[in-house]
């Protein structure tokens, strides 16, 4: 069989993928945005990892970003 092979990603112990980096972002109060705080490694215990009295705090896998690069000058008034 030639060409490439598809084969399901290899995976931890806890049953998740091994490897994965979750990017976190966290707000405080409703009235701000989300805003990054960091990242954790999947499994992490995120309360621990960043204390705080969050309202929200959101992890999701690094891989699921898509990058979205607008062309030309932003004007940032």
């Amino acid at each position: 069989m030639g060409g490439h092979v598809h084969r399901a990603p290899a995976r931890d112990r806890s049953g998740g993928e091994a490897g994965v980096t979750l990017r976190v972002y966290g707000r405080t109060e409703y009235a701000e945005p989300l805003t990054e705080i960091g990242t954790a490694d999947d499994g992490a215990d995120l309360l621990a990892a960043f204390p705080g009295q969050w309202v929200e705090l959101v992890a999701f896998p690094e891989r699921a970003i898509h990058w979205i690069i607008r062309e030309g000058v932003i004007d940032a008034e």
